[in-house]
């Protein structure tokens, strides 16, 4: 829950009643933007655009991601169950 509240920027809370889901309120202005926690396989991504390559790898690494691959300026990291 911390790594997806500090990525995007907004307030992450458990949904009540079913903790395997995370709300992230505003992170899609007019969606209802909620993560679900599985032990299994990766089920999506979320791409992040940005100006500073470099310096958006280095914030969301120090977030703690897992690194997995690299393809030219495309970076896939697992944020796990945070």
């Amino acid at each position: 829950m911390d790594f997806w509240s500090a990525a995007l920027g907004v307030a992450a809370r458990p949904a009540p009643g079913e903790e395997q889901f995370t709300v992230l309120s505003g992170a899609v202005p007019g969606l209802f933007t909620v993560i679900q926690t599985v032990d299994d396989a990766p089920r999506f991504h979320l791409d992040i655009e940005t100006d500073d390559l470099a310096a958006e790898v280095a914030r969301l690494t120090a977030l703690g991601p897992e690194p997995v691959s690299r393809w030219k300026d495309a970076y896939t990291m697992r944020a796990g169950n945070s």
